[in-house]
């Protein structure tokens, strides 16, 4: 095992380049076996919007095709990018999502070469190897999230900042930071996350370095602020001229939670809400016992054993540790703590989604201990000790990881709709709720529209105005949850079908109903 450890950890080794290509492979198998394709609202949207732009219609000041915050429009790094693919290989779920599949392998490669900068080679592949298997990137590999992507390009203007700074011609890391801070501006085009990392790059730049001149660091933070503030600039011009407003994109931030309050910290939320004169206490909750628990319970709790990292680092003085623990530090305490709002102070939403940009400093942390632990120790016993700790880690990651690669691998959203739209003809008439339809629509027709003439929303429709012979689709779950979420008024007959309808299908989630056809 020590002989093939040391194979591992040589970059001239033909076993490390044949380990490299193992986890390549393995990651591309998982996230094709994976693949999740269209669903939900927010990819929709962004689906919408990438694919009226292929067809040069650009949606500003305001989206009509879309009944949520318009804070969608002002991230055209998600949907710029799409637009392209969209242009050049037409509308399809594998065009949808291949951005996002993009963007995982590329944050393979980067958490490989990151980790064998910092710790050498063997790292490099377990980091790679922790990322592969991971579920949740597995599982959003293949779906259209702003997080994905903004999170992606935040993490190239890290590596370049990070490798600019360790070269020794000044031509040559001025122009690294230089594009490090334009990947960050790219990163702010897709989603305002990036924001979160202003500490943490303050920190890198001018701490890390400390055998730098000064005038250097400075000169490195300047590069990295020119290359970011170039795109912010661009981008308030062009809000100018078609909005009259440069800074549209920081004044449409709040939409999201003014349209859709549930998962904010606000006193009105059915979530996180709280009753008159209960406000101390609500934020020392989430500040406190919520916002931690989530976020280290966030990523198939990857973050937990980062801290175990962290702490290994801490107890043993291993500084190598400082650049990925500095990042990961920074931005659990930006999400646990920072505002999300410019008017009032309102913490993060703590979701696993949101926190996408934990995962790579999480990774860094993991394979540079478990590098450690597998390689170091002053003899034998230790280095067998350490190992067996090492597998343990492995093994814990593992298994609790597993019911959640299990429910990737056997399971794709919007089930109900595909399975739906399989079982109806083309002419089939179908009645659903507003939301469903947009997915039933897609799946049936592969249109990114409100309605067809075959998939229709029922909420303005009476019983007696439904077509005899048309089918209905009632998701009683989906119902409850708009209902919560956003005020739903739900039709009569969804809760109270009327016994003449025969029902013909039904999953855990829906029952699909025929309506008698006319006796003629």
């Amino acid at each position: 095992m020590a002989d093939i450890l040391k194979l591992l950890n040589s970059p001239r080794s033909v076993v490390h380049w044949i380990g490299f290509a193992g986890f390549i492979s393995i990651a591309l198998l998982l996230r094709v076996a994976g693949f999740q394709g269209y669903s939900g609202e927010d990819p929709r949207a962004y689906a919408g919007l990438a694919n009226d732009l292929a067809h040069g219609i650009l949606h500003f000041p305001g989206y009509a095709g879309w009944n949520g915050p318009q804070n969608i429009l002002a991230r055209p790094g998600v949907y710029g990018p799409l637009a392209l693919l969209i242009k050049t290989f037409g509308l399809s779920e594998l065009t949808l999502v291949a951005y996002a599949f993009f963007a995982s392998v590329v944050t393979l490669l980067l958490a490989y070469a990151l980790a064998r900068s910092l710790y050498g080679p063997l790292a490099g592949l377990l980091g790679m190897g922790l990322l592969a298997i991971l579920p949740y990137d597995v599982q959003h590999a293949s779906i259209l999230q702003p997080d994905v992507p903004a999170a992606l390009w935040a993490n190239v203007g890290v590596v370049l900042t990070y490798f600019g700074m360790r070269r020794d011609r000044v031509s040559y890391s001025t122009a690294y930071t230089l594009l490090g801070g334009v990947f960050f501006g790219i990163s702010w085009l897709c989603k305002e996350s990036v924001s979160y990392l202003v500490p943490f790059v303050g920190i890198l730049i001018l701490f890390l370095r400390r055998e730098a001149p000064l005038r250097t660091r400075v000169g490195w933070l300047i590069s990295v602020g020119i290359g970011s503030m170039a795109v912010l600039f661009a981008e308030a011009l062009s809000y100018r001229t078609i909005t009259g407003d440069p800074l549209w994109h920081f004044h449409v931030i709040k939409d999201a939670c003014d349209y859709n309050n549930t998962w904010c910290f606000e006193q009105s939320s059915p979530v996180h809400g709280w009753e008159s004169g209960q406000y101390a206490k609500a934020l020392f909750k989430r500040l406190v016992v919520y916002g931690p628990w989530g976020i280290f319970h966030s990523l198939n709790a990857l973050p937990i054993f980062a801290a175990i990292a962290l702490a290994w680092a801490v107890v043993f003085r291993h500084y190598k540790y400082a650049m990925p623990g500095i990042w990961f530090v920074s931005l659990v305490l930006m999400y646990n703590f920072a505002s999300s709002s410019f008017e009032t102070y309102r913490p993060q939403p703590i979701a696993d989604r949101l926190l996408f940009p934990l995962m790579l400093p999480s990774v860094l942390l993991c394979a540079g201990l478990l590098a450690d632990l597998f390689v170091s120790g002053p003899d034998s016993a230790v280095r067998r000790e350490r190992a067996f700790l090492a597998w343990t880690l492995i093994a814990v990651f593992s298994l609790q990881s597993a019911p959640k690669m299990l429910h990737v691998l056997t399971s794709r959203p919007d089930a109900t709709e595909r399975a739906v739209a399989g079982k109806l003809r083309k002419t089939d008439i179908v009645y659903t709720d507003y939301m469903t339809v947009y997915n039933l629509a897609f799946f049936r027709d592969g249109t990114l529209v409100r309605s067809t003439e075959t998939t229709i929303p029922y909420e303005k429709l009476t019983v007696a105005a439904m077509k005899g012979g048309a089918y209905v689709l009632i998701d009683k779950r989906r119902a409850d949850s708009i209902t919560s979420w956003y005020n739903y008024r739900r039709p009569p007959f969804v809760d109270s079908p009327p016994e003449t309808w025969r029902k013909v299908w039904a999953d855990e989630r829906a029952i699909l109903f025929q309506i008698p056809a006319p006796v003629d």
